[in-house]
C-alpha cells in the first residue's frame, strides 16, 4: 500500500470510528480495535511480501 492509499484508508477508518462512537460508545471501541487489527495485519503482510 502506498502512502496516499494508507492515508485515505486511515481517514476512512477514523470517520467510521467517529460515526459509530456517536451512535454507541461500544461500537466505537469495537471499530477502533478492528481498525488496529487491520493495520497490524496489513503491515505484516507487506513485510512478508518484500522478502
Amino acid at each position: 500500500m502506498n502512502n496516499l492509499e494508507s492515508f485515505q484508508t486511515l481517514l476512512e477508518i477514523v470517520l467510521l470510528v467517529l460515526t459509530l462512537s456517536s451512535e454507541s460508545p461500544l461500537l466505537g471501541i469495537v471499530a477502533a480495535i478492528c481498525a488496529l487489527l487491520y493495520f497490524l495485519s496489513d503491515s505484516d503482510d507487506s513485510d512478508q511480501g518484500e522478502e
